[in-house]
């Protein structure tokens, strides 16, 4: 890669962190969506499923933000890409958005926007507690050597359904920190939790700001991502007094 390609990738790069930062504080009334195709056979299978995505994310960019996450490497489709930064395929600079144990690598990468995961209910204090410490230790004037005031919780159990959302919010109420969620519906039974998501959204609870969706391909994710952009679209409506 040439010096000018490699200045235009980062410049890439740099535009959709920042999309994703506004989805996560609340500037952007969209939803984040990665969508994780599951392990794919070969790089050409990989690239095959991320043109279709990128084609059905162009159908829903006024409701959704729509990344997708990658287990063999750079897919350049125009799409955020994200990983879990213990094994990243590709250097963290191409990845857009990061998922991280709360013991992992959350404060080495102030750029970039990290989900910090709860795999369990017996682990969301320490996550939460991971993210309250990487948001007190924020300290602008210290450019690269500040620790990410980006993480947020990501929460990735079997089970999760509304009191989970309800009590997950409300703990990072009491610990000071933003109602900003991603809910990993990878977990227990995906298109459930997926539809419950969506339904929360449709109620207007501001909240939930992202959520992880494993698929089988592109015409599985379709009607997902058919039920999260009209929940969006509810929960817009809600926000400003109109009927959906």
């Amino acid at each position: 890669m040439d010096h000018r390609q490699g200045v235009i990738e980062c410049r890439v790069v740099n535009r959709q962190r920042a999309a994703i930062r506004q989805v996560l504080d609340g500037q952007d009334h969209r939803l984040l969506v990665v969508i994780d195709p599951g392990v794919a056979q070969d790089m050409n299978a990989a690239l095959d499923h991320a043109e279709e995505l990128a084609s059905l994310a162009a159908g829903y960019r006024n409701q959704l933000l729509i990344a997708l996450y990658t287990r063999l490497g750079a897919v350049h489709v125009g799409l955020p890409l994200v990983a879990r930064l213990a094994d990243a395929p590709i250097p963290l600079d191409a990845l857009a958005y990061g998922l991280s144990s709360p013991c992992g690598r959350t404060a080495s990468r102030p750029r970039l926007p990290i989900g910090c995961e709860s795999r369990c209910p017996h682990d969301l204090a320490e996550t939460i507690g991971a993210i309250g410490y990487a948001a007190a230790r924020w300290r602008p004037e210290l450019g690269d050597r500040v620790v990410n005031h980006d993480a947020h919780l990501v929460v990735r159990w079997n089970g999760f359904d509304r009191c989970a959302t309800t009590d997950a919010l409300a703990r990072l109420d009491i610990a000071g920190l933003p109602r900003r969620l991603v809910v990993d519906s990878r977990a227990g039974e995906p298109r459930h939790l997926a539809a419950a998501v969506a339904g929360q959204v449709s109620e207007g609870e501001p909240g939930i700001v992202g959520v992880v969706v494993g698929t089988r391909g592109p015409g599985d994710a379709l009607s997902t991502l058919d039920e999260l952009a009209t929940a969006v679209g509810s929960r817009l409506c809600t926000s400003i007094g109109v009927a959906p």
